[in-house]
Order: C-alpha cells, then structure tokens, then sequence
C-alpha cells in the first residue's frame, strides 16, 4: 500500500495505568502493613499450613510484585494436585482501630478461578480465637470475572469484629491449582471518611487498527472501589486534552461504601486523534461530591506517519493465536467454524473492497477461509454486510518462520465494494472452519492497549460473541483494504464460490505413486476438472462431459507433494485434496 497513512501511538503505559490514592487519610491507624520485601518467609510473627512437603509448592517469596520487589506465592504443581495451604497473620487487636478493615493486591488465573472452569479457590479466613476456629470471609468467586493475571486490590469490612482481641487472617488456596496465586501489600487499618480508589484506569484506542487515524476517538473506563465509611455520590471520570483545552467526563455514578464498580466509562469521547503530526498533553482524574479531584495521571500521545499494513509502529510476526480446530480460554470454548475479528471506524464515508491477514507459520496449506465484515447495528447486533468467497490457503502465503518482518499476506476480495459509514462500527473477521484444516491468525509483537470489544470470537452455530481477553492483547494481523486497485491482485491461489456439501469427490488412493482415480458425481451436467500445485499453479486442466462419474490420472509427471482438486460445473462445485508420494 503506497499511499502515507497517520495512526496514534501512545508512548507509555498503556494496558493498565493505577492510579494511586490521595483521599483523606489523616489520623488514620494501620495494625498490620506487610509487602514481603525482607528475604525471611514467612515474616515475623506469620504462619503457614501446608498440606504438601515438595517447598516449592508451598506459600513463599517470589519476584512478581505488585510494588517493590517481592511478593508471596503458592505455586499450583500438577493439575491434579490437590492443594490445601495457609498463609496465616500474626495475631491482631482490632479494639484499637476505629472502623477496621483488610486490604491486600492479588494476582490469579481468572480462567481457572471462576465458573466453568474453577479448579481451585482463593478463600480469606478469619479467626476470633487465635487461629482454633475458622470462618471464611471472602472468596475470588464474589468478583465475578476479574483481569485475568493482572493485580487486583480487595477491601473487606472488619466491623464485625471490631471489638476481638485474638484475631487472625487466614489467606487460603484450595483446590486442583492450575495456576499460581500472587498477594502483595497486605494492611490492616482504620476505614477513613472518604476513600476511592482505581484499580484499572484504562485509555482505549491509544493505537489505532485503521490509516490516516481514522480509528475510534479514544475514550477511558475504569474499575473503582469505595474503601470508606462514607457512599460517593456523583462520581465521573474526567479526561482533559491539554492541547486544546477541551474535556468531558462520565455520567454520574453512586458507589456505596466497600463496593466496587467495574467498568466506568467516559460517554463523550475526549480525544479525536487530529490529523497534524506531533505529541499532544491528554490528562484525567476522577472527582465525587467528597473528593473533587482524585488520582490525577497525564501522559502523551504521539501522532506519526505510519505505512505498515498491520500495526501501529511495526510489521513485526512474531506470535501466533487463533487455532483454526479448536480454542478454550478466559472462561469460554469455542466451536468450529469461528471468526476472529477486530473491530474498526471510521470518522468520514469511506469506500472498503476487501480483508487480508497474515496467518502463521503452522497453518496447514489448503485450509479454507473467509473475509466476512460485520456491521455493529443500533441493537447491538452484529450484521453480516459483506463476505468474501471461500478460499484456500497456498504454500506462498504461509510464512516460513514467526519472526519475519512484512511476512506474506492473504488478499481477500469482497464481491463488490461496500461504503462504510461514519463514526458506525464495523467488525473485519476471518472464518476459519477447523476439521482437518488448521489457521492460525499471526500477531505482531506489539500488544493494544484494548477493551474486549475491540478482539472478538464469533460462532456462528450458536450466534455467540465473545471476548478475548483484557489488557495487552496481541496485536491480529487482519486488516481491511480500501484501495480500489485490490482486485488487481487478490486472487493468487484457488478460490472458490460455494462448496456444495451433497456430491462427493474421492481421491483413491491417497496417497497415490503413479495413477490416481478420482470418483465423483457430476448430477447429469458436464463440468471441468483442474489440479493445483502448493504453489496455486494450475497443472492439470481438462474439461468432462455430463456422464462422466470417474476420472483416471497418470502422476508421472507431478513432482511429490500436496495437491488440490478442484471440479466445477454450473451449480456446483467440489474440492478435494491428495498427495503425490
């Protein structure tokens, strides 16, 4: 593509920016403040209970902090290990905090701790009685889906227990495992006043997926959490651009005392990427009718010339997702056949003729696929509002290695050009239909700082959209044409309309040496016979007539390897595969 494009680019820390607190915290007693950084495990006064002698699946230190150095850690071993291990507090007197509360920064697999696929559980104890009796306050399940192994903060209420002397926390994992558990920073202290925190403020659409920085304004959302006495009335998040002055903010929201809300969102976008080179000064903070202004952060965004077909600042494949038999993850399981797909706008009417996408390294030569796009409708439907005919992938398309840069592509044509529509969302996927074939959608080496709507899986059987996944997710080579000139070179290999599933068409045997005998029903109507080579080169081509039920080929002269058979006539068509031994 030779026309100079501009996308956005943000220069700093994207995925997942924490913002820290400045509420009011005078006069405020803290009891117990442990983040592991001392090389003793566990640290004074602190216990574990374990049910496993192996010390390396048992509660100790590790490198992966939420801040500082260190943090603890129970490793999950075998899946089908059984684990029962304690980390226990020191003893505590929560007579001297007013409004006592527990908070403390996880990190786990969502996947396995969660509903289908929960293996295993993170429980919080509680002991009134030095640690002889036990009762569970707190579990990973009354999250919901959390962000899948990034820190999570939890605040938990010990007004209940305000007036013991004896009490201790007990933080539990039980179960099969299937994955490590983190926590970091534990505290126990005075609830205050007025106390909001976020957990995950994220800035969407820092990167674009479309040229000439057509993609969507970029816009925030946030996960909050109330961790004082008192509820927040009015809460926005607000998000300034700097270098014009401008700023808009989230309708208001009430959080009431030891909640947390997922998900706040800005509904005015604040920042429309601007078509003049240069770094422009985006800010945000939160504010409520308590705290005005909270938890301000400010960073840069970088527009620059950008001619890649794929990325924001690269061309890079380096990855591969998507495996065209089957996938499972975050929580779901997809069936075959699927689409992956991303999500574009664009901010004026625009003209698209086609998809094209990078598939990696392993993908299996002659799978079939297919450009679909989809239109996101008022009702938040998904509509289907152009496709591509079905296609087979040939070797030259499949890149030799996963570190390549400017790696082959597949060029998708739709049947005609389709007008997308200003500030509508649209969805670019490819179907992959799994079975014997296997494609791989290849990534660049660059993650996009992306909410879930932006990387979706589609089913089709079920009429099912689900997300990725959260954060850094990785970047899909699949990209849509709006250069007119595409039909010029889209179709390089064997394409092919519609596969008519009722008539067969048999290779025997397969593989074959010298003759192959290829069985077939043409209903009655005559019909051509071609073979392509891996490289989609037409090697035999012969013309049958309309009682021809068999065909005998003589394979002296094919030199060994895979080839596609292809047999059409006027309403149908056949394709079948075999090997030249």
């Amino acid at each position: 593509m030779k026309r100079i494009f501009l996308s956005v680019v943000y220069i700093g820390f994207l995925a997942s920016i924490c913002l820290g607190q400045k509420t009011n915290i005078k006069n405020k007693s803290i009891l117990l403040n442990e983040s592991f950084e001392n090389s003793v495990f566990p640290p004074s006064g602190w216990n574990i209970q374990n049910n496993i002698s192996d010390t390396m699946l048992q509660w100790r230190l590790s490198s992966n902090a939420h801040y500082g150095n260190k943090s603890a850690i129970i490793d999950s071993g075998q899946s089908n290990l059984f684990r029962n291990e304690c980390l226990i507090t020191p003893g505590i007197n929560l007579t001297s905090l007013t409004n006592p509360c527990l908070k403390f920064w996880f990190k786990t697999s969502c996947f396995w701790a969660v509903s289908p696929n929960n293996t295993f559980d993170f429980r919080v104890k509680i002991s009134i009685d030095g640690g002889t009796n036990w009762q569970v306050i707190w579990k990973e399940d009354s999250l919901g889906i959390f962000d899948d192994w990034l820190y999570s903060q939890v605040f938990i209420n010990l007004n209940n227990y305000a007036s013991d002397t004896n009490v201790k926390i007990a933080f539990q994992y039980q179960g099969l495992g299937n994955g490590p558990l983190y926590i970091d920073d534990i505290a126990i202290e005075s609830m205050v006043l007025n106390n909001l925190t976020t957990n995950r403020l994220t800035l969407h659409e820092a990167y674009t997926k479309i040229p000439s920085g057509l993609g969507r304004p970029m816009y925030y959302d946030a996960d909050i959490s109330n961790f004082g006495l008192q509820a927040q009335t009015h809460v926005k998040i607000h998000a300034v651009n700097l270098s014009a002055n401008t700023e808009s903010a989230s309708s208001d929201t009430t959080i009431l005392s030891g909640k947390n809300v997922k998900k706040l969102k800005t509904e005015n976008y604040f920042f429309t990427p601007p078509l003049v080179l240069g770094i422009y000064s985006v800010t945000s903070y939160l504010s409520s009718d308590s705290i005005p202004y909270e938890a301000n952060d400010s960073f840069n965004i970088k527009v620059v010339c950008d001619t890649c077909l794929y990325s924001r600042d690269n061309n890079t494949y380096t990855g591969s997702v998507w495996n065209g038999s089957s996938f499972s993850g975050k929580g779901y399981s997809y069936s075959n056949p699927y689409t992956a797909a991303v999500l574009y706008q664009v901010n004026q009417d625009r003209m698209v003729y086609g998809i094209n996408c990078v598939v990696s390294s392993d993908t299996k030569l002659y799978s079939k696929i297919k450009a679909v796009l989809y239109k996101f409708s008022s009702n938040g439907q998904k509509i289907i509002v152009n496709q591509s005919s079905n296609y087979y992938i040939i070797a030259s398309e499949i890149p030799p290695s996963k570190f390549l840069v400017n790696p082959p592509s597949i060029k998708l044509c739709f049947n005609t050009g389709y007008l997308m529509q200003k500030d509508s969302i649209y969805y670019a996927g490819i179907v992959v239909y799994g079975g014997s074939d296997t494609v791989k959608i290849a990534t660049d080496n660059t993650g996009i700082p992306l909410e879930e709507e932006a990387v979706k899986y589609f089913d089709p059987r079920y009429n099912e959209w689900s997300f990725w996944e959260h954060g850094n997710a990785a970047a899909l080579m699949i990209r849509l044409y709006f250069n007119p000139n595409v039909y010029l070179y889209c179709y390089q290999g064997i394409n092919e309309s519609d596969i008519s599933s009722n008539d067969l068409l048999i290779c025997i045997p397969n593989p074959a040496t010298t003759l192959i005998t290829l069985n077939y029903t043409m209903l009655n109507t005559g019909g051509l016979l071609q073979i392509y080579n891996i490289m989609g080169q037409m090697v035999y081509n012969v013309s049958l007539n309309k009682k021809s039920t068999q065909s005998i080929i003589d394979l002296s002269s094919f030199t060994k390897g895979m080839y596609l058979v292809k047999l059409s006539n006027e309403k149908n068509i056949m394709i079948s595969k075999f090997v030249k031994d």
